[in-house]
């Protein structure tokens, strides 16, 4: 955890610039709720804890020479690190991984996606401090409950929405998403 926080301004902070990381942000919170609905506990701290693991696994995939070194977590965090990471990690989730091998056309286009996903998980862990420290335990999760529930986007299922980063948009994916706005 220390390693995170000393870590997390090697990224930039995003705050403020919500909008534009809308999805990347709502994957990992509907996993953050999901979770957190299932086992009928689970503390900001313990959110916090997780979200850690998940930018401490984004720095080893951007530098290998970064090792995370994890103390045991419980067994709902330790699901709550593996369904945020399934939201924009190829090694967690085989959808995300074919749709990088279709996507990303140079090692810059993959250092893009985890640079941005390092940025979303930092706004999330200082979002997870705010609400635990000025709501209590549960500050967060109620937080982020009553915003999902607002905008009418709780999950509705186990099922984990990914996104993922280009910094290079092939030209037949740029043109698919062209025809689909038409």
């Amino acid at each position: 955890m220390r390693n995170w926080k000393k870590a997390k301004v090697r990224f930039p902070n995003i705050r403020g610039e919500e909008e534009i990381y809308f999805h990347n942000l709502l994957c990992i919170e509907q996993q953050i709720v999901y979770t957190a609905t299932k086992y009928g506990r689970i503390s900001g701290e313990e959110i916090d804890f997780a979200l850690a693991a998940c930018g401490l696994n984004v720095m080893a995939q951007l530098d290998s020479r970064e090792r995370p070194e994890f103390v045991e977590f419980s067994a709902e965090v330790m699901e709550l690190v593996k369904r945020c990471m399934s939201t924009f990690d190829p090694a967690y989730n085989p959808e995300v991984a074919e749709t990088a091998r279709n996507l990303w056309q140079d090692p810059e286009d993959e250092k893009h996606h985890y640079h941005t996903m390092g940025s979303v998980i930092r706004r999330l862990s200082d979002s997870c401090q705010f609400w635990t420290k000025e709501g209590g335990r549960n500050g967060y999760i109620r937080f982020v409950t009553s915003f999902l529930q607002e905008e009418n986007l709780m999950p509705e299922s186990d099922k984990i929405h990914f996104t993922i980063g280009s910094k290079n948009i092939p030209p037949e994916i740029e043109k698919a998403f062209e025809e689909e706005e038409k």
